[in-house]
């Protein structure tokens, strides 16, 4: 009976030595299969530890399926591993950037302590206070200017005043100035223009000239015009129609708008979109100040 249990035993745990003879014999077959294969070419046939790669890898199951997918498995794992590093330097530049905002923008600080609400109270009236100081100031301002205004505007209308009370009352000695070109004598100096003096005594506060329509040209109308010499710009200009001849144009001209100076009188004649020049002449007026009042001796 004993015999009988020692020969279960052996069936139930068989010796250690069997694992090294199973390996054993799983290479002494691949190396016979391997060599019972009948080579084609002694250079092209493989080793037996040549072939034994592929027969492993098909005993563990690695194929091409396996393969592919372990290789998806590695280049999904890199890509995701790079995308958390950069998601990683993403994030600490975008708080680098909010800290430095954070510090670019005003604080409400108090060097005194924290900000109360007693304190943003206190400040609000002072900001008030300085608001209300600084239109005042501008009130002030506002009225001075209005005063200054008004000032000057009434001393431009006393100056109006006496200037239309000089003209309304009766003119003394007001120069008429007759401008025949028979009459005017031409310059000793061929190179200049023939400069007619006009002097308007103290007594009166403008003068009148007199312009005369060539005999030999008629147009329908006559353009005359006041010009400064310095100046390509017409300081007046008016139409005259013409009548019966002998026709004349006269023209007076007033101190407030022509003082003493330089000035040219031109005369056209116009025919439609045609303009002729016919006669120019260039004035000097003078006007004389009132004499001096005699001093009273004591």
């Amino acid at each position: 009976m004993n015999s009988e249990v020692a020969e279960q035993s052996q069936h139930i745990n068989p010796p250690y030595g069997n694992e090294a003879t199973t390996t054993t014999t799983f290479t002494e077959e691949l190396r016979a299969t391997t060599e019972d294969e009948s080579p084609i070419d002694s250079g092209t046939t493989p080793k037996w530890w040549q072939s034994l790669i592929p027969r492993l890898f098909s005993r563990a199951g690695f194929n091409p399926f396996t393969a592919a997918l372990t290789g998806l498995f590695l280049i999904t794992s890199l890509s995701l591993s790079t995308w958390l590093i950069a998601q990683h330097f993403k994030h600490k530049a975008e708080l680098a950037r909010l800290a430095a905002q954070q510090a670019q923008e005003p604080r409400l600080v108090d060097t005194d302590g924290p900000v109360t609400p007693e304190t943003l109270e206190a400040r609000i009236e002072e900001a008030q206070k300085q608001l209300t100081d600084v239109q005042t100031q501008l009130t002030e301002q506002n009225a001075d200017r209005v005063l200054s205004n008004q000032e000057l505007l009434g001393i431009q209308n006393d100056t109006l005043q006496k200037e239309m009370d000089e003209i309304a009352k009766p003119q003394l000695d007001a120069p008429i100035i007759d401008l025949d070109p028979a009459k005017i004598a031409p310059s000793a100096d061929a190179t200049k223009e023939t400069l007619i003096p006009v002097t308007v005594p103290p007594t009166a506060a403008l003068f009148t000239v007199i312009l005369h329509k060539p005999v030999d040209k008629s147009y329908p109308n006559y353009l005359v015009e006041v010009l400064d010499p310095k100046k390509p710009k017409p300081l007046w200009s008016g139409t005259k129609t013409p009548t019966p001849d002998p026709m004349n144009i006269t023209m007076t001209l007033v101190r407030r708008n022509y003082p003493s100076g330089k000035y040219r009188i031109r005369l056209s004649g116009v025919d439609g979109k045609k303009k002729d020049v016919l006669e120019t002449f260039n004035l000097e007026v003078k006007y004389l100040p009132p004499p001096k009042a005699a001093k009273k001796k004591r």
